[in-house]
């Protein structure tokens, strides 16, 4: 017999084969906490009956498909894998279509540091976007219609307008649309990738059986971390090698172009396969009163509101819940709790996503010295770091995972955030190792080093897969079962949103070490040899190998552990209905 509970999780039966029609249901059930989470710290305590949580999971009969992998969450992947390919397609040639690299007649004309300014701009708007999707794919309208909303309503019409504004002359002025190709890349462009981050990862994860495929998650986000980056590194080697290799006179198509409306053909085949597999997917139920109730878990907490909402006690969320006189649900009061320490999680691995954000402006700064060929240069140097991610992400699943499987060995998520640390650490003592070949070979001989050398760099990167996938795994395991888009909002804000932040301002600061000792900006090799650039390098070195450090400090290892197990516990036992 089907478990009844398993009826709460989403919005109607799933037929034969674990299918299920994409729709959406507002009945927000309440449900009943699992445990006693916090008192008035963000400490997890332990789950209550646990003895009968793994009876329950050992009987637990899915709704699932059994291999969700094949059945339905190809289809998102495929989807995910063009829009990196598109989203890349498009950043690593934007610079050139800015300052007329691509396109000398038809251009905003930018100055470098202009167009690094502009890309900066559009990245941040995109960076905001999760927490919207988050809260509209949960709250208005659910995952799948989401998905099709910011796919076909902003992803592809803000690539479009780009492509369409890379065409010289194409309307009636003769000067470059410059404000049209902002509507598609300051607001169209990020909003659609924005919700392409937050969205399409969860949703493929959602398809897999949260009781009975526990064991797959770990291994779907090693896979997940491999299609993305691969697909981000055809995305750029083919736009690049295109519209570098295509460049031609004034008022004629150019490579440019062609780039940009194969980026936009890739995106809306990606959603058209992606609309094949419909009705294969298993979709929740959206939770307006659940974020209802969490907002007014954290208000009465940081309010100091007692019991029954009157007089005052100390901060924090037990005395909010039900169970302890409050007036929220404990699951919901829980719920939020993980949330929260979702944010603590990731505020202990920004030092490496803040030395992985700049690492395109230290290789760009030194591969511009470098003797490349053809239209192997710094770009397309800086973009085989995706190629070498994706293949680091098959080698962990295909042979490394068994291989500790066997031993009975698992790595911890802060065992592999110190791996993939430490790799990009190893990258960038690669780039202080070229920074000074740079130097020594132009005062020997007044030459330049070859730009292969910094596969080395990037090959070394790639390792930093095992992060990668362990902060997918960890947004996705810790934040609530309700409420994993939101989840994910937060691992994007804090790997992404704030390093990117925290790197523009640390730029910003070490401006100075790239001008040479007269004050010039880095433009030629002797400016470069006269200039301070490696100390930018050293110090993003130092971020790295720090996070390495923060993760062998034993009691921060078994905080996460901790963490993890706890929420892995506290979302079962929701499942399971389990008071």
């Amino acid at each position: 017999m089907e478990n009844d509970n398993l009826e709460q999780l989403h919005s109607n039966e799933a037929g034969e084969g674990g299918t299920a029609l994409p729709s959406t249901s507002t009945d927000d059930e309440e449900k009943v906490g699992a445990s006693e989470f916090m008192s008035n710290t963000l400490l997890l305590s332990p789950v209550n009956n646990v003895e009968q949580l793994n009876n329950d999971a050992i009987n637990h009969t899915s709704a699932y498909a059994e291999n969700p992998l094949t059945h339905s969450i190809r289809f998102i992947l495929f989807l995910d894998f063009m829009e990196r390919f598109a989203f890349n397609g498009v950043l690593f040639t934007m610079p050139g279509y800015l300052t007329g690299y691509y396109e000398p007649y038809w251009n905003p004309n930018y100055a470098p540091f202009q167009a690094n300014t502009y890309i900066a701009t559009f990245q941040g708007i995109g960076f905001v976007t999760p927490f919207i999707v988050a809260f509209i794919a949960d709250c208005l309208i659910g995952d799948y219609w989401t998905i099709n909303m910011f796919t076909s309503l902003c992803l592809i019409p803000g690539i479009l307008l780009i492509a369409i504004s890379s065409i010289p002359y194409s309307g009636e002025s003769v000067d470059f649309p410059l404000d049209q190709l902002k509507l598609g890349t300051h607001i169209l462009f990020p909003l659609g990738f924005g919700a392409a981050k937050t969205l399409y990862g969860v949703y493929a994860a959602k398809q897999y059986d949260p009781i009975n495929h526990t064991d797959q998650i770990e291994r779907f986000f090693i896979l997940f971390t491999g299609i993305e980056f691969i697909g981000s590194f055809l995305g750029a080697l083919v736009s690049i090698v295109i519209a570098d290799q295509l460049k031609i006179d004034e008022g004629s198509a150019n490579g440019l172009v062609i780039a940009e409306f194969i980026n936009s053909g890739a995106i809306i085949f990606g959603l058209f396969i992606f609309l094949l597999g419909s009705a294969r997917y298993v979709n929740d139920k959206l939770m307006r009163k659940t974020y209802a109730q969490m907002i007014r878990s954290f208000v009465e907490a940081i309010l100091c509101f007692g019991g029954n909402g009157k007089g005052c006690t100390f901060p924090g969320f037990a005395k909010t819940k039900e169970s302890k006189g409050g007036r929220v649900p404990d699951a919901v009061v829980e719920g939020m709790v993980q949330i929260i320490l979702l944010f603590v999680v990731f505020l202990l691995v920004i030092p490496v996503n803040v030395a992985f954000t700049q690492a395109v402006v230290v290789n760009i700064t030194t591969c511009a010295f470098m003797k490349g060929i053809g239209p192997f240069k710094g770009p397309l140097l800086v973009s085989t770091a995706f190629l070498f991610i994706g293949v680091w992400a098959f080698f962990i699943k295909r042979f490394i995972s068994p291989f500790l499987l066997r031993k009975q060995i698992k790595l911890s998520i802060a065992n592999r955030f110190a791996l993939g640390s430490f790799f990009l650490g190893c990258s960038y003592v690669v780039a202080v190792i070229m920074n000074y070949g740079v130097i020594r070979v132009y005062l020997e001989s007044g030459s330049q080093i070859s730009i292969f050398w910094g596969l080395f760099g990037t090959f070394l990167a790639g390792g930093i897969a095992f992060h990668f996938s362990a902060m997918n795994e960890i947004a996705f395991t810790v934040a609530p079962a309700e409420l994993k888009m939101l989840g994910t909002a937060v691992m994007l804000f804090m790997s992404q949103g704030i390093p990117n932040l925290i790197g523009a301002i640390l730029f910003k600061a070490c401006t100075p070490w790239f001008r040479d000792s007269e004050g010039n900006k880095i433009r030629t090799i002797q400016h470069y040899v006269d200039g301070k650039s490696i100390n930018f390098t050293y110090l993003m070195m130092g971020l790295a190998f720090f996070n390495v450090l923060i993760m062998f400090v034993p009691p921060i290892k078994r905080w996460i552990r901790r963490v993890e197990e706890k929420s892995i516990a506290n979302n079962t036992a929701r499942i399971l209905n389990i008071a």
